[in-house]
């Protein structure tokens, strides 16, 4: 049986549109069920665009299925490398703007500093927005590998490498720069004792986190000593 000019022209034009439709949608699903697999939900407000190397959207929302922590981002540019998929590894860079990190989970305040737990905690209120959070991380089968972490604010940075894993446990290093802004509330023993001076009347902390994530155990170094923090039962 011959087809009809009429009849091929259909089919062109169904196979053109669910070949667009998988170019468009098959990356984000992709996406979604690599970071469920991981232990993380994922949502946005719009996807703008998406393809096998980047994906743009307004409004995302990743939160730890387990523990409730995440960020939203006004505006993600995701760059997936599907290349090591057969290993079960999806390598993803990003950029996100205006970044906000939450915890749906909280049953109190965060600590305000007071104490170094507190200290390492005060990057991650929800009160601060961050105008841009870069880096890279690996997505595979026992957790997150974060290769960089770089996130800018006006009075907060981070930088942060290691792993987070599915079972909720956390190896990690940190970095936080305060601004001068931030360390005038806090107590002068912190200040002087626990971090190291920065240019432009900055500080910095620096500290490796291990350990359950809710209550890991901190290692932190300064310029005058290296004091081991035990979880907080």
């Amino acid at each position: 049986m011959r087809l009809n000019n009429t009849a091929k022209i259909t089919i062109a034009f169904a196979a053109t549109l669910i070949a667009a439709l998988a170019y468009f949608y098959a990356p984000p699903f992709v996406l979604r069920a690599f970071c469920r697999a991981a232990g993380y939900a994922v949502s946005y407000r719009q996807m703008q665009s998406a393809s096998f190397t980047r994906i743009s959207a307004s409004g995302l929302k990743l939160v730890n299925a387990n523990t409730g922590t995440g960020f939203i981002a006004n505006k993600a540019v995701i760059r997936p490398d599907f290349s090591k998929m057969l290993s079960k590894t999806l390598s993803l860079d990003f950029d996100l703007y205006d970044v906000s990190f939450v915890n749906e989970r909280a049953a109190g305040p965060v600590p305000a500093g007071t104490d170094l737990s507190g200290l390492v905690e005060i990057p991650f209120k929800g009160s601060w927005t961050y105008r841009r959070i870069d880096g890279s991380v690996d997505i595979f089968g026992k957790g997150t590998r974060i290769k960089e972490f770089n996130a800018t604010g006006d009075d907060i940075r981070l930088h942060i490498t290691g792993y987070i894993y599915k079972d909720n446990t956390v190896d990690s290093d940190i970095t936080i720069y305060f601004s001068g802004k931030v360390t005038s509330s806090m107590p002068d023993m912190l200040t002087e004792a626990v971090l190291t001076e920065e240019e432009k009347g900055w500080k910095s902390l620096t500290a490796h986190i291990k350990g359950d994530l809710k209550a890991p155990a901190i290692q932190v170094s300064s310029r005058l000593f290296r004091l081991n923090i035990k979880p907080r039962l």
